[in-house]
């Protein structure tokens, strides 16, 4: 009823503006039917059709009859309901016109297309019923058409926009309510509409039939929309179209009315697509902007959103308490990794780990206030700052609440998963940060920072450094930043850039350990160790710089030198030591590295050494990923390289891959070695190797051979060499002859 009410109301105002009988100047009511039809649905079409009825019948010309009336109510409902039916079933224009696309669509579609087959209809039957001359068939046609083009223009976008405020479905598209350029100040507000209301007079005021200043018109229009956008634009059309109606009447003497009615649809279609232009240009920009500083995929802040806001917690912290005594405004980084999540992408599918990433970026947000941030750093890592957290109870209350969040389980198109996370933090607040630099007497004071205040990348990296000791400490923990992990931060940093220059210089040196056979205790190979001696003076245990080379980066690099130089220095034995092999311990991460084999018979061909007088030392965990080295192995043993599985009988799978690997030999562990001869159980194991061995025809090794007792086990169980202190220290030399 209201429809109806207001649609006879702005018909009845209609047939009392006309340009020429039945031509009216223009049609707001078709705004109504366009809205109906796209807000609630093609389903209202029949509202159309009695809505035109009732006004042909209040203001009917004479001559049209009742069955003319009725078609010209079906072909109107019809060309409106048809452009709806386009608009938002083909062409997926959203009614609330939020893009210029959409706009664009609504003018062709509803303003300039729709329109057209009512005009025609109607200019046939008023013609055929004497109302129009035959001689103004042309103008009639289009001043029908202006007339409802007009009114769907001025009117359909401002009820459109005024729709958005009702509940939909979230859309990611740029939003043309935004301001084009900007916050507009009251001041530039008030000018503009009294540019407009200026404008409005000057040009339609008494103007008679020259309207001679209409183009004033677009002065303020164009200002309206270049800085406020689509909004204000649509509004201004709106009061532009009344008051050039309500100063005119629509009487506007002979062709002036047409003028009129064609300077409206001009100025009506241009601001609203002037409007949106400008907006969608800034919509896009502030896309990108938002774009350039959110994940893509969560929504989170990214990485850069991060460091701007940390770097701005920071600046306002302050080093001590102010001169009132009020505490310092606290804060933390926490940094947030899930456990095993390529386990997710791996067994259920990138899909599902993106399912997961969403609903964990959402309980993270829902565990934090509203003043806190949080980040994706890219992959399965998060980040959260909190704004204003003092001590390590209330970090630790919110990585708990973190972490409590993620416990139930997260649903994906493959079916639930369990998620747990590992969270690492460190406090913003400048006197923790004073307190751990107090602690750290023990460090250097050249490698603290001045300030009492941490900079984002100290803050980035403690972070950082506490995850990883959560992660080693078990998984789905806490674990906060302190001055050990500092210290051993620090003292991992020094030792890695002591070791890069060291490898730089070719400092790390090569010791050989002699391997005698058995009984008679003939050197028949040597294993070459690195020893690395650090600016300390104190040299360091070889587990440690060489993890250190591995984490790094240098294991390539070093592995490399080692081999260069322990193959070399075998080309030097004597004549009687020709046969003698060299053994060289080879690291996972070497072996992974594509070109290691090549590399390895570079290294032979430019020492001279033949590639079987090379033994290569491999760990049962290199054998594990055999699928990632199966073709390097397969090359160096097929040169003649030795391969020889070391520390056997330590791990789970040596037995599986006994008569895959091409081995030709196996070291038995020392822990074996070292309980020998009184523990029957060690006995046992190590006949047992002994024996499987001799089957395969594998070359064994007994490595940590320090007492006699061990010797002459051994010797009595027939293993075939043997290495250790009673036999033989590292030394720079090899002792070639029978000890």
């Amino acid at each position: 009823m209201l429809y109806l009410a207001a649609w006879t109301g702005l018909a009845w105002v209609a047939s009392h503006l006309q340009v020429a009988p039945g031509v009216s100047l223009w049609f707001p009511p078709a705004a109504l039917d366009v809205v109906l039809l796209l807000l609630l649905g093609l389903r209202w079409a029949p509202a159309l059709v009695l809505a035109t009825v009732v006004q042909w019948a209040l203001v009917v010309p004479a001559g049209l009859s009742w069955w003319q009336v009725a078609t010209l109510a079906v072909v109107t409902a019809g060309g409106y309901t048809a452009g709806a039916a386009l608009l938002t079933r083909r062409l997926w224009v959203d009614p609330r016109l939020p893009t210029l696309r959409d706009v664009t669509w609504f003018v062709v579609v509803m303003c300039l297309a729709a329109p057209l087959p009512m005009a025609v209809v109607q200019l046939w039957f008023l013609t055929g019923a004497g109302v129009v001359e035959p001689t103004d068939v042309f103008t009639g046609l289009a001043g029908y058409w202006a007339g409802s083009a007009t009114g769907v223009g001025m009117l359909a976008p401002v009820l459109l926009v005024a729709a958005r405020r009702w509940p939909r479905a979230a859309d990611a598209r740029p939003d043309l309510s935004a301001r084009a350029s900007g916050p507009v100040s009251h001041v530039e507000q008030a000018a503009q509409v009294l540019l407009l209301a200026v404008a409005v007079w000057i040009a339609f005021a008494g103007s008679g039939a020259s309207l001679d200043y209409s183009y004033l018109v677009y002065v303020p229009l164009i200002w309206i929309a270049l800085r406020g956008g689509f909004v204000p634009a649509t509004v201004a059309v709106l009061v532009t179209n009344v008051g050039a109606v309500a100063l005119t009447g629509g009487d506007v003497a002979g062709q002036g009315g047409f003028v009129l009615q064609f300077g409206l649809v001009t100025l009506t279609l241009l601001g609203v697509l002037l409007g949106a232009a400008v907006s969608q240009r800034q919509a896009d920009a502030e896309a990108h902007r938002q774009a350039a500083l959110a994940d893509p995929l969560t929504r989170l802040a990214n990485r850069t959103l991060l460091t701007d806001r940390l770097s701005q917690a920071l600046a306002r912290r302050s080093p001590s308490q102010g001169e009132d005594g009020a505490r310092s405004r606290g804060g933390a980084l926490l940094f947030v990794d899930l456990d095993r999540f390529k386990q997710i992408n791996d067994s259920l599918g990138h899909r599902a780990g993106d399912a997961v990433l969403v609903e964990v970026a959402q309980r993270m947000r829902s565990a934090t206030r509203t003043g806190d941030t949080v980040a994706r750093l890219g992959g399965d890592e998060f980040a959260i700052l909190l704004d204003d957290a003092h001590g390590p109870d209330e970090i630790s209350a919110a990585a708990a609440r973190v972490l409590a969040a993620l416990d139930a389980p997260v649903e994906t198109p493959a079916g639930a998963v369990h998620v747990s996370a590992s969270i690492g933090s460190t406090s913003l607040d400048a006197s923790a940060t004073s307190a751990l630099a107090s602690a750290l007497t023990f460090v250097p004071t050249s490698t603290l920072t001045s300030s009492p205040t941490v900079t984002v990348e100290e803050a980035l990296h403690r972070a950082d450094v506490a995850l990883h000791r959560a992660k080693a400490g078990g998984r789905g923990r806490h674990v906060p930043f302190d001055a050990q992990m500092h210290a051993d931060a620090i003292t991992v940093q020094t030792r890695e850039s002591a070791l890069r220059r060291s490898v730089d210089r070719d400092e790390v040196a090569v010791v050989f350990q002699p391997i005698v056979a058995l009984p008679d205790r003939r050197v028949v190979a040597a294993e070459a160790l690195a020893r690395w001696t650090p600016p300390d003076g104190r040299p360091a245990a070889a587990e440690d710089f060489i993890a250190t080379a591995e984490d790094s980066g240098l294991i390539t690099r070093l592995g490399r030198s080692v081999l260069h130089q322990a193959c070399q220095a075998a080309t030097r034995w004597p004549a009687s030591a020709a046969s003698s092999r060299v053994a060289v311990n080879v690291s996972a991460v070497e072996l992974r590295h594509p070109g290691y084999a090549n590399g390895v018979l570079h290294v032979l061909e430019e020492v001279g050494l033949p590639a079987d007088r090379l033994e290569l030392e491999i760990t049962e965990t290199q054998v594990l990923h055999a699928d990632a080295t199966a073709a390097a192995l397969g090359e160096l043993t097929g040169a003649g390289v030795h391969l020889v599985l070391d520390d056997f009988g330590t791990g789970y799978s040596s037995f599986s891959y006994l008569a895959d690997m091409p081995l030709a030999g196996v070291k038995i562990d020392r822990t074996f070695i070292t309980a020998l001869p009184t523990d029957p159980r060690a006995a046992s194991i190590v006949r047992a190797i002994l024996s499987m061995a001799a089957e395969l025809d594998l070359e064994v090794t007994a490595e940590g051979v320090e007492t006699q007792a061990q010797w002459d086990f051994l010797r009595e169980h027939g293993c075939p060499r043997a290495q250790g202190f009673l036999l033989g220290r590292p030394l720079p030399d090899v002792p070639l002859a029978p000890r």
